[in-house]
């Protein structure tokens, strides 16, 4: 979705720094800065995806207003626990210590922090919010203690607080729980509803959370008709963007006009498919209640030749919903897409990262888990040929002690020329043991054979 830079304000700040504190192996603070192209990166099991499930756990939660209330619901689409007990960490340092978690998150100046803890009354309890608004020199803290003075001291900061009630006709203020939040609640003698009044700040920030676009790394290969989505005209997309695609590139057809956004993203789409050697085009054919997705079957063959994406291999099928969620992406929204080089070909992982850059060029913030050597390295290539600005990438690679089980993380900037000097050190180190492995194996071979 081409927009132009003068309007990004429109979309208002993007996410810029997530911190964790008490997640599964982060244990202790883990600091995250996030730039338009963050790459996330390690061995199995160091922490990458927990870092994000966190984050996912207050989507689910913002999402569903259904659910009852509580710091989270637990049992969602994006992440799936049955006690808290099951993500909170026991510190082995400090196996005694109350258990603890703490999530911080910066959007452009505006700063949150948000606290649960486990108690004997409850699984898990937000006993705590504070936040800074970008530009303000005082942090607004709230606990369940917070006297009277500060509680009426926040309401009396939060514009717009009584667009229903004269603020003079609460009988009592109260620090009150609001899913994952802790607000400022007024009572009334004469209302059974006490709203919950929460600083500007705290709602920009949820309202960011509940705007990421999460592609999973478990995308669904096999199915050959998609449900018909409802799309929301504006606001978030609950759940797993993975279920929305079809219903997207469907709504992209029927705005069929040149100068329609609808024509203009279909086309960057199929542009994306060539670059990568995936297919040439891409059509939807409703079904009434569902979509069926079609590609050419060859590359190069005839365009009226379609056939079901299913029959074309996983590739393409894995692939659709991360191309579509880096076109429908607008500026400073955060997509967060877990192994976007499943099934690809190694000469696609490494296009793949020309249309990161690209995104990323648009404003689109990405927070990229992988793997692949391939992508990494395009992605400085990238860099290093001019495409993407050095500042806007940043790599965080992601290690967990043996003894401890607990993960650190090393950020790095490469520099204008793409370096990153011995960063990661174990993607280089194994490529090259299993070529001097191959090499040793193949002089052996031809030794043994020549005696």
């Amino acid at each position: 979705m081409a927009v132009h830079p003068s309007n990004w304000h429109l979309y208002g700040p993007g996410i810029t720094r997530i911190a964790v504190t008490g997640f599964k192996s982060l244990a202790t603070k883990t600091d995250v800065e996030v730039r338009p192209l963050t790459v996330l990166a390690g061995a199995n099991s160091s922490g990458k995806s927990s870092l994000m499930q966190s984050l996912l756990l207050m989507k689910q939660t913002f999402d569903n207003e259904r659910i009852p209330p509580g710091p989270f619901w637990l049992s969602g689409e994006l992440a799936a626990y049955t006690s808290a007990d099951q993500f909170l960490t026991t510190d082995p340092r400090q196996p005694n210590a109350p258990r603890r978690l703490t999530i911080e998150l910066e959007a452009e100046g505006d700063w949150v922090e948000l606290s649960f803890e486990r108690t004997s009354e409850s699984d898990l309890a937000v006993v705590g919010t504070a936040s800074r608004e970008a530009g303000g020199e005082r942090t607004w803290k709230l606990s369940r203690d917070t006297s009277p003075e500060v509680l009426q001291e926040i309401l009396s900061s939060v514009p717009g607080r009584t667009a229903n009630e004269p603020l003079s006709r609460y009988t009592e203020l109260l620090p009150a729980p609001d899913r994952c939040l802790l607000g400022v609640a007024a009572k009334f003698a004469d209302d059974p509803i006490i709203p919950i009044f929460h600083r500007p700040e705290v709602l920009r920030l949820r309202n960011k959370v509940q705007d990421i676009l999460y592609v999973s790394g478990l995308r669904g290969s096999y199915d050959r008709e998609f449900y018909l989505h409802g799309l929301p005209s504006t606001g978030p997309f609950p759940g797993d963007f993975e279920d929305y695609f079809p219903s997207i590139l469907e709504a992209w057809k029927n705005d069929s006009t040149q100068t329609g956004q609808g024509y203009v993203n279909l086309h960057t789409l199929r542009e994306a498919l060539q670059l990568l050697e995936l297919a040439s085009d891409v059509q939807t054919r409703n079904l009434g209640s569902q979509i069926e997705v079609r590609v050419p079957r060859t590359l190069k063959g005839d365009s009226k030749d379609f056939v079901n994406v299913a029959d074309v291999g996983l590739a393409v099928s894995q692939i659709l919903p991360v191309l579509v969620a880096l076109t429908l992406a607008h500026p400073n929204q955060l997509v967060y897409i877990e192994q976007p080089e499943l099934h690809l070909h190694p000469r696609a992982q490494w296009k793949l990262a020309q249309l990161l850059a690209q995104a990323s060029n648009r404003g689109v913030r990405l927070i990229i888990e992988t793997h692949s050597s391939l992508l990494l390295r395009g992605i400085l290539t990238e860099i290093a040929e001019g495409r993407v600005a050095n500042d806007k990438v940043i790599l965080h690679w992601f290690e967990r002690d043996k003894e401890t089980g607990l993960s650190a993380v090393r950020p790095a900037v490469p520099d204008p020329a793409g370096r990153v000097g011995e960063w990661p050190e174990d993607f280089s180190d194994v490529e090259l043991k299993s070529d001097s492995q191959y090499l040793d194996a193949v002089e052996k071979k031809l030794y043994t054979e020549a005696k």
